[in-house]
């Protein structure tokens, strides 16, 4: 599978078939000589002749806001750099820098089959797993048990929009908004600008050869997917999605996820309705390899944390370290790295390191072992002829990113109102534990793996780790008796149930069973009921025996 190459020539934010949004450096238009964009913190009510008056030797064209004291400066200018300099030192601006681009990675074309894919949603529930309960995906079956996500929790995807998929029907919806702006080198797809229509109208980019991703339809699936269409399920189904497009065909700029963060966490963007579902959570499947997070972005986020959004990250597919991707690098970010199906750090996937640290790893799969979720058969447009909704399987700390946002999602749904420290505070108490040997540890992988069972405070389950059995002659007058197995972790009651033919023997319910002369030709097993406090009851049945004359 292709890798998206940066328009800027840089390493983009993949490995192998990775999916995930990527950042690159300053926008094409500096290479080109042409007008500049820059994003800043303005001081409030400084107009275009204003912010000239207070600059020296750079041209401003244009001061757009896109929130409380955060704007693009469009200035005329040889260099970006120097522009910024030269901004920064007037006194009503501060933390200039270029406008950064935002990209998508190529998608594995889809596959069509219309079979239920649960079973291999491995990164919900390994049930093949004996290393521990659900193995290392985030325990979302037995978060089910106490909630499947409340429609009063928001949680806004930053990505390319949103499609009609099949899965995600039925699904709570907010209205969203579309923040892909006319910059030169990108395309809107739609015609126009900024709109409220956050439809992802394709995202191909033929300047890259790249075709069209599907990508916030993939990430909007993970999260919020009603089981039962084509097969996907979400983690979070019950809660509600707010879908805000950042990214557009060949991708989209920092100024306008900047604009996007402050509008899904309920701020003022000029000339955009303000947000009536401002977001609990805000789900960035996207990122940087330019460097420290911006002054402007940072404002962004301080300003959704202030009024209470939680901010969700991917770490980024460098193989590096995350303390040079944005906005995973930023303050006050719930940063996110990606593991495999055994638990060990994902080999594309950023890491921590003395810099910085991520705050959490979740399942972002491998080539052996990817993630399943929603797609289209088009890598075109949307309208194209035949296209229509498909599952895709993908890796990366995109797809790591919403499975931690819609843990946070089911937390919010039993606890609601809590802050971003204490969400925090919980997703490292409640995260599972690398495995011996592993290759992550706290500095280079965060807390542990989001575990969205413990997180919710749903009972934990026993796993079954050696089968159990009815060992014994099976011949009338002779007697069977139940083998347990071992569970992890251990069982601390058992309950014995003797079966003939699949139904229970009257009064047969100890260990051992006396086989008697009705019995024969029949097929007799036993079913033992295990019990431990704080964990739900599990049960277990013997292969049959059938008992000779």
């Amino acid at each position: 599978m292709r890798t998206r190459r940066s328009l800027a020539s840089v390493t983009a934010f993949v490995a192998g078939a990775v999916l995930v949004a990527t950042l690159a450096p300053p926008a094409l238009a500096e290479q080109r000589g042409e007008t500049l964009r820059l994003v800043a913190r303005v001081a409030a009510g400084a107009s275009t002749p204003a912010l000239q008056d207070s600059v020296r030797g750079v041209d401003v064209r244009g001061v757009t806001r896109l929130g409380h004291g955060i704007a693009v400066v469009t200035v005329e200018a040889t260099d970006a750099h120097q522009a910024a300099a030269a901004l920064n030192a007037s006194p009503a601006v501060a933390g200039a820098a270029p406008d950064r681009r935002f990209t998508t990675a190529g998608a594995k074309a889809p596959g069509t089959t219309l079979d239920t894919y649960f079973p291999q949603q491995w990164d919900l529930w390994d049930a093949a797993s004996k290393a521990r309960a659900g193995g290392y995906g985030v325990d979302a079956p037995r978060a089910w048990t106490r909630t499947r996500g409340s429609r009063d929790v928001v949680v806004a995807v930053l990505d390319t929009g949103i499609t009609p998929h099949p899965d995600l029907a039925g699904a709570a919806l907010a209205p969203g908004y579309d923040f892909v702006s006319q910059t030169p080198g990108i395309r809107t797809g739609d015609g126009d600008g900024w709109d409220p229509d956050p439809r992802d109208e394709g995202d191909a980019c033929t300047e890259l050869d790249d075709p069209s991703s599907w990508h916030g339809t993939f990430v909007t699936g993970e999260i919020a997917a009603q089981r039962g269409r084509l097969g996907v399920a979400g983690e979070a189904p019950g809660v509600t999605i707010e879908p805000v497009r950042v990214l557009g065909g060949c991708g989209g700029t920092e100024a306008d996820s900047i604009a996007a963060v402050e509008w899904a966490s309920g701020g003022v963007v000029a000339g955009v309705p303000v947000n009536a579902n401002p977001a609990d959570v805000i789900s960035m499947s996207l990122g940087s390899d330019g460097g420290a997070c911006s002054s402007a972005l940072q404002t962004a986020i301080d300003d959704a944390t202030r009024r209470g959004s939680i901010v969700v990250a991917a770490a980024g597919n460098d193989g590096r370290s995350v303390a040079d991707t944005s906005p995973a690098n930023c303050a006050g970010v719930v940063s996110v790295v990606a593991t495999t199906r055994s638990g060990a750090l994902a080999d594309y996937s950023n890491r921590g390191d003395a810099r910085l640290s991520p705050t959490i790893a979740a399942p972002g799969g491998s080539a052996g072992a990817p993630i399943i979720g929603d797609t289209w058969t088009s890598t075109g447009a949307f309208s194209a002829p035949g296209n229509r909704g498909a599952i895709g399987a993908e890796a990366g700390t995109s797809m790591a990113t919403p499975r931690v946002s819609a843990a946070i999602a089911l937390l919010l749904s039993v606890h609601p109102g809590l802050g971003a420290g204490e969400v925090r505070r919980r997703l490292a108490a409640t995260a599972t534990r690398f495995p011996a040997g592993s290759s992550c540890d706290r500095t280079r992988c965060g807390a542990g793996i989001v575990n969205a069972g413990d997180l919710v405070g749903a009972k934990r389950v026993l796993v079954h780790a050696t089968s159990t059995k009815a060992v014994g002659t099976a011949r009338a007058g002779h007697r069977l008796t139940a083998r347990v197995g071992t569970w992890r972790p251990a069982a601390q009651h058992v309950r014995y149930r003797w079966l003939r033919d699949g139904k229970p023997i009257a009064k047969a319910t100890g260990r051992s069973y006396r086989l008697r002369t009705k019995d024969a030709g029949h097929r007799i097993a036993v079913r033992v009921l295990v019990q431990r406090a704080g964990a739900t009851n599990s049960a277990a049945t013997s292969a049959v025996r059938r008992v000779q004359r």
